[in-house]
């Protein structure tokens, strides 16, 4: 299903981030694949919350699709909740995941007044553009 996808897409990409960012191998393996190590395990947070866009059917679909998601502690993802994205921002900086950090900064550069459709359309791209990076080995 779509959710499944959407998850390993998502953790592909959080990986990469990590390994561009330099993080060694076994960290990697400790925040992602050793669950008995792992305190605060990861979901893959909606950057603009479900509640926000449900109502938007023509956009749904990129709603929940990789322009609008990112791995994000557990802990921090469940105090959150449906907070507008402005909100969520300061509490995404205590996380330890590489990729937050990267929308962080993508978010302050380009969208911080309003996260909506054209910022998600131009995030997907640019994750995509991130995988095909990485598969061609640039």
């Amino acid at each position: 299903d779509n959710g499944s996808r959407v998850h390993l897409v998502c953790t592909l990409t959080a990986l990469i981030d990590e390994v561009n960012k330099g993080v060694s191998e076994r960290d990697i393996y400790e925040k992602f694949f050793n669950y008995e190590m792992i305190k605060d395990p990861y979901d893959i947070e909606h950057i603009e919350a479900r509640n926000n866009f449900k109502d938007d059917k023509d956009n749904v679909d990129e709603f929940n699709g990789i322009g609008n998601l990112t791995v994000l502690e557990r802990s921090i993802n469940r105090s959150i909740k449906d907070k507008p994205v402005k909100g969520k921002t300061e509490e995404y900086k205590k996380s330890k995941y590489a990729a937050v950090g990267v929308f962080i900064q993508e978010f302050e550069d380009k969208c911080k007044d309003k996260w909506d459709i054209k910022c998600v359309g131009d995030r997907a791209e640019k994750e995509i553009e991130k995988i095909d990076s990485f598969m061609d080995g640039k």
